[in-house]
This record gives structure tokens, C-alpha cells and sequence, in this order.
């Protein structure tokens, strides 16, 4: 696993994630495995790629998408990918339940932060690859 892809509309988010994972001692570990956190434009990505062109360039480069709101829309939606291609073993997709207190509540922002760590340490270690979605807070 190469790290955590910010999903488009959750640019601006990584700085605010990644400070509160340096605040609660996560950075050596971080640094251990070479851990990445990008962005879209940082990788070359379109933001109006289909869901599922991302959903296969995570798979294939191995990231780990957070999201917040892809929809259920269509055939190349993440739903109907997830629901078609997913097998065991995949790398999940983690989403925010609720983007509005992560950005406004400093406690639901370090729920989100520490459950999201704890997943990430979970899939670098091939466990938590048994599901295709994980929602956070849980």
C-alpha cells in the first residue's frame, strides 16, 4: 500500500488530518512504512474521472481513496464498481460520515483521524481487505 488518496472534493483536508495524526504520535510510523498522502492533482488525476477509472488506478497503484460523497449513480458510479469488481483483498474505501463536523468539531475530526490510522495500519498489514467500504467514525 502506497498511502491515502484525498478525493477530489477533500483537498484541502489532508494538512488538518495529518496534523492531528503528528499531534497523536503516528509520524514515525508514517515515516517507517513511506506512508503517502495525495491529492488528485498531485497524481494527475482528473477531477471528473468516473468513479470507477479511480476506483482501478487505486488498485492498481495501491492507495487507499477517502471519500465523502461518490454517488450510486450509474454504471461507473463507486457503488456499482465496488459491486461488480470488488473481491477480497481489494484495498477498501474509506468514507467520512459527516465532512461538516470534520471540518467544525476538533473531537470528530480526531475520532475520524485515529479510526482512519488504525485502518490504514490494518490494511498496510493485509488485515481489513475482507470489505469493499469502511465508514468513519464508525
Amino acid at each position: 500500500m502506497r498511502g491515502l488518496l484525498f478525493d477530489v472534493n477533500l483537498d484541502g483536508y489532508r494538512q488538518r488530518l495529518l496534523g492531528i495524526l503528528r499531534k497523536h504520535g503516528f509520524e514515525p510510523l508514517m515515516n517507517e512504512w513511506s506512508l503517502s498522502f495525495a491529492t488528485f492533482s498531485e497524481l494527475g488525476i482528473d477531477p471528473e474521472t468516473l468513479d470507477r477509472s479511480v476506483w482501478n488506478y487505486c488498485q492498481a497503484q495501491g492507495w487507499v481513496l477517502l471519500t465523502d460523497n461518490r454517488n450510486h449513480d450509474g454504471e461507473d458510479s463507486l457503488q456499482a464498481t465496488l459491486d461488480d469488481s470488488w473481491v477480497v483483498g481489494c484495498y477498501p474505501i474509506v468514507t467520512i460520515g459527516d465532512k461538516y463536523a470534520f471540518e467544525n468539531d476538533p473531537l470528530y475530526a480526531a475520532q475520524v483521524a485515529l479510526e482512519l490510522a488504525d485502518l490504514l495500519i490494518d490494511v498496510k498489514e493485509q488485515f481489513n481487505l475482507h470489505q469493499p467500504r469502511f465508514y468513519i467514525p464508525r
